[in-house]
Protein backbone atom coordinates (compact mmCIF):
# COMPACT_ATOMS: atom_id res chain seq x y z
CA UNK A 1 0.00 0.00 0.00
CA UNK A 2 1.16 3.20 -1.01
CA UNK A 3 0.32 5.86 2.23
CA UNK A 4 0.31 9.80 0.80
CA UNK A 5 -0.49 12.01 3.70
CA UNK A 6 -2.74 14.91 3.13
CA UNK A 7 -0.56 18.40 2.31
CA UNK A 8 -2.25 19.79 5.63
CA UNK A 9 -1.13 17.01 7.84
CA UNK A 10 2.24 17.37 6.31
CA UNK A 11 2.06 21.21 7.42
CA UNK A 12 1.48 19.90 10.69
CA UNK A 13 4.29 17.95 11.46
CA UNK A 14 6.37 20.83 10.03
CA UNK A 15 4.97 23.36 11.85
CA UNK A 16 4.74 21.78 15.21
CA UNK A 17 8.47 19.84 14.72
CA UNK A 18 11.77 21.26 14.13
CA UNK A 19 12.83 18.90 10.73
CA UNK A 20 16.22 18.16 12.71
CA UNK A 21 14.53 17.21 15.91
CA UNK A 22 12.20 15.14 14.13
CA UNK A 23 14.93 13.18 12.01
CA UNK A 24 17.06 12.15 15.08
CA UNK A 25 13.64 11.27 16.67
CA UNK A 26 12.95 9.18 13.67
CA UNK A 27 16.31 7.10 13.25
CA UNK A 28 15.26 5.56 16.81
CA UNK A 29 12.50 3.85 15.06
CA UNK A 30 13.14 0.73 11.89
CA UNK A 31 11.10 0.05 9.02
CA UNK A 32 9.01 -1.35 8.21
CA UNK A 33 7.08 -0.99 11.13
CA UNK A 34 6.24 -3.86 13.90
CA UNK A 35 2.34 -5.26 13.04
CA UNK A 36 1.12 -4.13 16.34
CA UNK A 37 2.92 -0.87 17.04
CA UNK A 38 0.33 2.10 17.84
CA UNK A 39 -1.29 3.30 14.65
CA UNK A 40 -0.92 7.13 15.78
CA UNK A 41 2.85 6.61 16.52
CA UNK A 42 3.02 4.52 12.69
CA UNK A 43 0.82 7.45 11.23
CA UNK A 44 3.68 10.09 12.70
CA UNK A 45 6.66 8.67 11.36
CA UNK A 46 5.38 8.22 7.98
CA UNK A 47 4.46 11.78 7.78
CA UNK A 48 7.29 12.56 8.72
CA UNK A 49 9.37 10.15 6.47
CA UNK A 50 7.80 11.97 3.84
CA UNK A 51 8.95 14.83 4.48
CA UNK A 52 12.14 13.98 4.95
CA UNK A 53 12.78 12.60 2.29
CA UNK A 54 11.17 14.65 0.07
CA UNK A 55 8.54 11.85 -1.15
CA UNK A 56 4.95 11.73 -2.32
CA UNK A 57 4.32 8.58 -0.93
CA UNK A 58 5.58 5.94 1.64
CA UNK A 59 5.49 2.14 1.11
CA UNK A 60 3.63 0.97 4.28
CA UNK A 61 4.23 -2.84 5.68
CA UNK A 62 1.43 -5.48 4.25
CA UNK A 63 1.17 -6.41 8.08
CA UNK A 64 0.73 -2.20 9.25
CA UNK A 65 -1.47 -1.73 6.07
CA UNK A 66 -4.02 -4.52 7.71
CA UNK A 67 -3.49 -3.32 11.36
CA UNK A 68 -3.75 0.21 10.73
CA UNK A 69 -5.23 1.13 7.09
CA UNK A 70 -7.96 -1.61 7.05
CA UNK A 71 -9.29 -1.84 3.56
CA UNK A 72 -12.26 -4.10 3.28
CA UNK A 73 -13.11 -6.85 0.24
CA UNK A 74 -16.62 -6.45 -0.38
CA UNK A 75 -19.13 -8.20 -3.07
CA UNK A 76 -21.41 -6.35 -4.94
CA UNK A 77 -24.71 -8.86 -6.09
CA UNK A 78 -26.58 -7.39 -9.46
CA UNK A 79 -29.64 -8.76 -11.13
CA UNK A 80 -29.00 -10.54 -14.32
CA UNK A 81 -32.17 -9.13 -15.62
CA UNK A 82 -35.49 -10.12 -16.25
CA UNK A 83 -38.09 -10.00 -19.30
CA UNK A 84 -41.42 -10.60 -19.41
CA UNK A 85 -42.47 -10.91 -22.89
CA UNK A 86 -46.26 -11.46 -21.82
CA UNK A 87 -46.40 -8.14 -20.11
CA UNK A 88 -44.10 -6.10 -22.19
CA UNK A 89 -41.84 -5.39 -19.14
CA UNK A 90 -38.02 -5.71 -18.58
CA UNK A 91 -36.22 -5.08 -16.09
CA UNK A 92 -32.66 -5.33 -13.72
CA UNK A 93 -30.17 -3.64 -11.41
CA UNK A 94 -30.89 -0.27 -10.64
CA UNK A 95 -27.97 2.14 -11.70
CA UNK A 96 -27.86 4.90 -8.35
CA UNK A 97 -27.71 1.84 -6.08
CA UNK A 98 -25.02 0.20 -7.06
CA UNK A 99 -23.03 3.57 -7.94
CA UNK A 100 -23.44 6.11 -5.60
CA UNK A 101 -22.40 3.37 -2.49
CA UNK A 102 -19.54 2.27 -4.55
CA UNK A 103 -17.95 5.75 -4.87
CA UNK A 104 -18.32 6.06 -1.60
CA UNK A 105 -16.98 3.06 -0.42
CA UNK A 106 -13.74 3.12 -3.21
CA UNK A 107 -13.33 6.21 -2.23
CA UNK A 108 -12.74 5.06 1.47
CA UNK A 109 -10.12 2.39 -0.31
CA UNK A 110 -12.08 -0.12 -0.04
CA UNK A 111 -12.32 -2.74 -2.66
CA UNK A 112 -15.70 -4.06 -5.00
CA UNK A 113 -15.81 -6.92 -6.46
CA UNK A 114 -19.24 -7.44 -8.67
CA UNK A 115 -21.62 -10.48 -8.78
CA UNK A 116 -24.37 -11.85 -10.71
CA UNK A 117 -26.18 -14.81 -11.23
CA UNK A 118 -25.13 -15.41 -14.59
CA UNK A 119 -22.13 -13.44 -14.48
CA UNK A 120 -20.82 -11.06 -17.32
CA UNK A 121 -22.55 -8.02 -18.58
CA UNK A 122 -25.96 -7.86 -16.38
CA UNK A 123 -29.18 -6.17 -17.65
CA UNK A 124 -29.40 -2.66 -16.24
CA UNK A 125 -33.18 -1.76 -15.65
CA UNK A 126 -33.00 1.80 -17.78
CA UNK A 127 -35.40 3.60 -16.03
CA UNK A 128 -32.82 4.68 -13.53
CA UNK A 129 -30.89 6.27 -16.11
CA UNK A 130 -34.00 8.03 -16.77
CA UNK A 131 -33.42 12.49 -15.58
CA UNK A 132 -36.45 11.95 -12.76
CA UNK A 133 -33.45 9.70 -11.43
CA UNK A 134 -30.10 10.08 -12.98
CA UNK A 135 -30.64 14.00 -13.73
CA UNK A 136 -27.34 15.00 -14.07
CA UNK A 137 -25.97 12.01 -15.91
CA UNK A 138 -23.78 11.22 -13.68
CA UNK A 139 -24.61 7.44 -13.21
CA UNK A 140 -24.96 6.97 -17.09
CA UNK A 141 -21.70 7.81 -16.87
CA UNK A 142 -20.13 5.31 -14.86
CA UNK A 143 -22.96 2.67 -16.59
CA UNK A 144 -20.68 3.57 -19.94
CA UNK A 145 -17.90 3.31 -18.40
CA UNK A 146 -18.00 -0.83 -18.21
CA UNK A 147 -17.62 -0.83 -14.69
CA UNK A 148 -20.36 -3.29 -14.51
CA UNK A 149 -20.04 -5.08 -17.03
CA UNK A 150 -17.94 -8.01 -16.16
CA UNK A 151 -19.39 -9.46 -13.35
CA UNK A 152 -18.14 -12.95 -11.37
CA UNK A 153 -20.83 -15.66 -11.18
CA UNK A 154 -22.27 -15.74 -8.01
CA UNK A 155 -22.19 -19.75 -7.67
CA UNK A 156 -18.15 -18.98 -8.56
CA UNK A 157 -17.79 -16.46 -5.40
CA UNK A 158 -15.67 -17.32 -2.34
CA UNK A 159 -17.44 -15.64 0.71
CA UNK A 160 -14.68 -16.73 2.55
CA UNK A 161 -12.58 -13.47 0.90
CA UNK A 162 -15.27 -10.56 1.29
CA UNK A 163 -15.87 -8.67 4.31
CA UNK A 164 -19.27 -7.68 3.52
CA UNK A 165 -21.96 -8.06 0.81
CA UNK A 166 -24.40 -5.55 -0.83
CA UNK A 167 -27.47 -6.52 -2.64
CA UNK A 168 -28.22 -3.85 -5.32
CA UNK A 169 -31.75 -3.47 -5.93
CA UNK A 170 -34.18 -2.79 -8.62
CA UNK A 171 -36.85 -5.33 -9.36
CA UNK A 172 -34.64 -7.72 -10.91
CA UNK A 173 -33.89 -8.87 -7.54
CA UNK A 174 -36.99 -10.16 -7.15
CA UNK A 175 -36.70 -12.38 -9.87
CA UNK A 176 -33.17 -13.53 -10.10
CA UNK A 177 -31.75 -13.21 -6.30
CA UNK A 178 -34.71 -13.80 -4.36
CA UNK A 179 -34.56 -17.50 -4.14
CA UNK A 180 -30.80 -17.66 -5.57
CA UNK A 181 -29.81 -20.78 -3.26
CA UNK A 182 -25.56 -19.53 -4.08
CA UNK A 183 -26.62 -15.78 -2.69
CA UNK A 184 -28.30 -17.17 0.49
CA UNK A 185 -25.17 -19.06 1.26
CA UNK A 186 -22.48 -16.38 0.42
CA UNK A 187 -25.27 -14.22 2.88
CA UNK A 188 -25.03 -16.90 5.47
CA UNK A 189 -20.71 -17.06 5.36
CA UNK A 190 -20.03 -13.48 5.41
CA UNK A 191 -22.68 -13.22 8.26
CA UNK A 192 -21.34 -15.88 10.21
CA UNK A 193 -17.73 -14.59 9.79
CA UNK A 194 -18.76 -11.26 11.72
CA UNK A 195 -18.91 -9.14 8.29
CA UNK A 196 -21.94 -7.22 7.11
CA UNK A 197 -24.89 -7.56 5.06
CA UNK A 198 -26.65 -4.68 3.21
CA UNK A 199 -29.33 -4.65 0.98
CA UNK A 200 -31.30 -2.36 -0.69
CA UNK A 201 -34.48 -1.15 -2.40
CA UNK A 202 -35.32 -4.65 -3.60
CA UNK A 203 -32.40 -6.11 -2.73
CA UNK A 204 -33.68 -7.00 0.68
CA UNK A 205 -36.24 -9.90 -1.01
CA UNK A 206 -32.72 -12.60 -0.72
CA UNK A 207 -33.05 -12.22 2.82
CA UNK A 208 -36.70 -13.16 3.17
CA UNK A 209 -35.62 -16.68 2.02
CA UNK A 210 -31.90 -17.34 3.66
CA UNK A 211 -32.28 -19.28 6.19
CA UNK A 212 -30.14 -19.99 9.28
CA UNK A 213 -29.41 -23.45 10.76
CA UNK A 214 -32.19 -22.77 13.21
CA UNK A 215 -35.13 -22.50 9.49
CA UNK A 216 -35.83 -19.21 10.50
CA UNK A 217 -35.10 -16.13 8.04
CA UNK A 218 -31.85 -14.43 8.67
CA UNK A 219 -34.45 -11.17 9.29
CA UNK A 220 -36.76 -12.99 11.36
CA UNK A 221 -38.22 -10.82 13.75
CA UNK A 222 -35.80 -8.19 12.95
CA UNK A 223 -36.53 -4.49 11.84
CA UNK A 224 -36.02 -3.87 8.26
CA UNK A 225 -37.01 -1.56 5.21
CA UNK A 226 -37.70 -1.77 1.71
CA UNK A 227 -39.49 -0.58 -1.39
CA UNK A 228 -42.65 0.05 -0.14
CA UNK A 229 -46.16 -1.00 -1.97
CA UNK A 230 -47.60 2.46 -1.99
CA UNK A 231 -44.64 4.00 -4.70
CA UNK A 232 -44.24 1.21 -6.88
CA UNK A 233 -45.49 1.92 -10.24
CA UNK A 234 -48.75 1.96 -10.96
CA UNK A 235 -50.31 -1.97 -12.02
CA UNK A 236 -46.62 -3.10 -11.80
CA UNK A 237 -47.66 -5.09 -8.36
CA UNK A 238 -50.14 -7.17 -10.17
CA UNK A 239 -46.98 -8.73 -12.71
CA UNK A 240 -44.70 -9.04 -10.15
CA UNK A 241 -43.79 -12.13 -8.67
CA UNK A 242 -44.85 -11.15 -5.00
CA UNK A 243 -45.23 -8.13 -3.02
CA UNK A 244 -41.63 -7.47 -0.90
CA UNK A 245 -43.60 -5.12 1.43
CA UNK A 246 -46.12 -8.15 2.60
CA UNK A 247 -42.81 -10.26 2.21
CA UNK A 248 -40.67 -8.47 4.58
CA UNK A 249 -43.73 -7.90 6.74
CA UNK A 250 -44.29 -11.84 7.38
CA UNK A 251 -41.12 -12.34 8.52
CA UNK A 252 -39.79 -9.70 10.39
CA UNK A 253 -40.32 -6.12 11.68
CA UNK A 254 -41.44 -3.76 8.92
CA UNK A 255 -40.11 -0.16 8.74
CA UNK A 256 -40.91 1.73 5.77
CA UNK A 257 -39.98 5.28 7.48
CA UNK A 258 -41.39 8.71 6.75
CA UNK A 259 -41.94 8.85 2.71
CA UNK A 260 -41.70 12.91 3.57
CA UNK A 261 -37.70 12.25 4.45
CA UNK A 262 -35.86 11.22 1.42
CA UNK A 263 -33.81 8.80 2.38
CA UNK A 264 -34.16 5.96 5.13
CA UNK A 265 -32.22 2.86 6.05
CA UNK A 266 -32.63 0.51 8.96
CA UNK A 267 -30.20 -2.12 11.06
CA UNK A 268 -31.67 -5.21 12.03
CA UNK A 269 -28.95 -5.92 14.51
CA UNK A 270 -24.94 -5.21 14.21
CA UNK A 271 -24.46 -6.40 11.00
CA UNK A 272 -27.89 -6.21 8.79
CA UNK A 273 -28.92 -3.03 7.12
CA UNK A 274 -31.06 -2.34 4.68
CA UNK A 275 -32.03 1.26 2.67
CA UNK A 276 -35.66 2.05 1.50
CA UNK A 277 -35.22 2.97 -2.27
CA UNK A 278 -32.86 4.37 -4.70
CA UNK A 279 -32.27 8.11 -3.09
CA UNK A 280 -31.44 6.14 -0.05
CA UNK A 281 -28.49 4.75 -1.79
CA UNK A 282 -25.71 7.33 -0.93
CA UNK A 283 -26.83 6.72 2.53
CA UNK A 284 -26.40 3.06 2.31
CA UNK A 285 -22.72 4.18 1.54
CA UNK A 286 -22.47 6.27 3.95
CA UNK A 287 -23.75 3.88 6.99
CA UNK A 288 -21.29 1.29 5.26
CA UNK A 289 -18.11 3.16 5.33
CA UNK A 290 -18.88 4.01 9.13
CA UNK A 291 -19.58 0.56 9.68
CA UNK A 292 -16.39 -0.97 8.05
CA UNK A 293 -14.16 1.50 10.21
CA UNK A 294 -15.05 -0.75 13.11
CA UNK A 295 -14.87 -4.23 11.86
CA UNK A 296 -11.29 -4.62 12.15
CA UNK A 297 -11.35 -2.71 15.82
Amino acid sequence: MIFSPSPMLILLVVKNNPLAAVSQKIQQFAFPFPKKENCGWILYQIYVQVIISYKTGYLVDEDVEKECFFMANIIAILSSGHKDEKNNYETGWWAEELFAPLELLEGAGHTVDLASPLGGKPVLDQVSLQEDYDPTGKYKALYESGRADNTLKLSEVDALKYDAVLIVGGHGAMYDLAKDESLHKLVNTIYDNKGIVAAECHGPAPLIWTNRPDGKSIIAGKAVTGYPNEIEPEGLLDILPFSLEDELTEVAQYNQGSLEKKAHAVWADDQIVTSRDPFSSELMGEELVNALKKVNK
